[in-house]
């Protein structure tokens, strides 16, 4: 039988391809991917637990200055609007099946990083759950009175019928956001706010517990000023693990606390104050 081994020069392209893999995570992300692994239970605790993980200031400061000028200075987003009894929304997108998609060198090159094995293989560590499938980016563009109504983001995806959304992320690159503009991403379950902060990332499994939305964006916010962010899902064609774990419920363990944050640059544990039970007194603000 004809052996199926690889071959030297094989062998030695798959070390390449691996170490050109690693060289490019290293330039693309901060201080805490090199102190990933004291960071795996945490995130891992959190993930499984129904509950969202934050790493701020996730990207290399040169690259997510590259990222966000490119963002910021594209004109080729496209209008996405629905006003469905169920789910309304109105924003703007560079999505995958865009035809200028590839005019991103930048966001084409994180969206290959974000599917390349390691990057995926930490992943399925710290989310106990296979993503074997093709991973799913694009970029969003909220200006004023843009929003995006209550979902779970539970779907399959565009580009494989049998995969499903196993983890989803989103890379805030929003530049002088004053909280008043509004655009935050809040999460229902429990309830909790995450302000659109430059270069914070938010991760969280896709579930029927997944609920969050975006609250629209102020008519007071400068339009120089760009609700900007990447964001997409990790995927899996492991449907039946997938549907277990999208129906899956640790309801007193997701109440417990709300989520895990890091500082990507010290890669060190914060504390996450952002909920809306500790925002005493804004609703005096209304009625007094």
């Amino acid at each position: 039988a004809r052996s199926t081994s690889p071959t030297g020069k094989q062998r030695r392209r798959q070390r390449q391809s691996a170490g050109d893999s690693g060289n490019r995570t290293t330039k693309w992300f901060g201080e805490w991917w090199e102190k990933r692994d004291e960071l795996r239970a945490g995130m891992r605790e959190a993930l499984s637990s129904y509950k969202i993980v934050q790493i701020r200031n996730f990207l290399s400061r040169d690259k997510a200055e590259s990222l966000h000028r490119e963002l910021f200075n594209s004109p080729h987003y496209k209008l996405y609007e629905s006003y469905d009894r169920w789910y309304q929304y109105h924003f703007r997108a560079i999505y995958q099946q865009n035809p200028h998609f590839t005019e991103h060198p930048q966001m084409v090159e994180l969206t290959q990083l974000l599917d390349s094995r390691d990057i995926r293989d930490w992943v399925q560590q710290i989310s106990g759950s296979e993503v074997n499938g093709s991973t799913i980016a694009g970029a969003s563009y909220y200006s004023a009175n843009d929003y995006t109504m209550v979902h779970t983001d539970v779907a399959g995806g565009h580009r494989e019928a049998e995969a499903r959304r196993r983890v989803a992320f989103i890379l805030h690159l929003t530049k002088e956001w004053n909280p008043k503009f509004g655009g935050d991403l809040v999460f229902m379950n429990p309830a909790y706010i995450t302000h659109p902060s430059f270069n914070t990332l938010t991760m969280f499994p896709v579930s029927d517990a997944s609920w969050h939305f975006v609250s629209p964006v102020a008519q007071i916010t400068p339009p120089h000023i760009k609700r900007l962010a990447f964001s997409g899902w990790w995927m899996s064609t492991n449907v039946d693990q997938a549907t277990q774990i999208e129906h899956g419920n640790r309801e007193e363990d997701r109440l417990r606390s709300f989520a895990f944050v890091v500082d990507g640059e010290t890669a060190k544990e914060i504390s996450f104050q952002e909920a809306y039970e500790h925002m005493g007194g804004l609703w005096d603000k209304v009625v007094g």
